[in-house]
């Protein structure tokens, strides 16, 4: 492949066909096993070695660098973060704003109330893990 294309088009065809792949509903991934995501940065790694054309053992977050991509539990954590920015700022659907309230503490307060969930699957919802992001942030 290689010897048809240059780098730049190696860049796109991979950043089209396997970046687009992992950004895809990539907030649906918060709260997934370590091994999960693992298996998730090992495909994004893998897309980099192809870029660059190195071997399996170089080390890749140069490289990451160089193509300004998040390692994929920062771009979770983006994506998650991204949305609570616009939920706040009434850039997002209502459905989503209406689930961010701000806490009453008695003064003017840049935290979010968290309600509480006990199931595992309650806890990866948007919900609660948008503002406990956005709380430890």
């Amino acid at each position: 492949m290689r010897a048809f294309l240059s780098n730049k088009q190696i860049q796109i065809l991979v950043q089209s066909l396997v970046i687009s792949s992992l950004d895809y509903c990539n907030a649906l991934y918060f709260g997934v096993s370590a091994k999960q995501l693992n298996q998730l940065q090992l495909i994004q790694n893998r897309a980099c070695r192809t870029v660059f054309g190195l071997s399996k053992r170089s080390s890749v977050d140069p490289h990451l660098m160089k193509l300004h991509w998040l390692k994929v539990r920062d771009r979770i954590t983006f994506k998650i973060l991204l949305t609570v920015f616009k939920s706040l700022n009434g850039l997002a659907p209502s459905y989503l704003s209406d689930l961010l309230k701000y806490s009453s503490n008695g003064y003017r307060s840049t935290l979010l109330n968290c309600p509480k969930l006990d199931s595992v699957i309650g806890k990866r919802a948007f919900e609660l893990c948008g503002p406990k992001l956005w709380n430890v942030m």
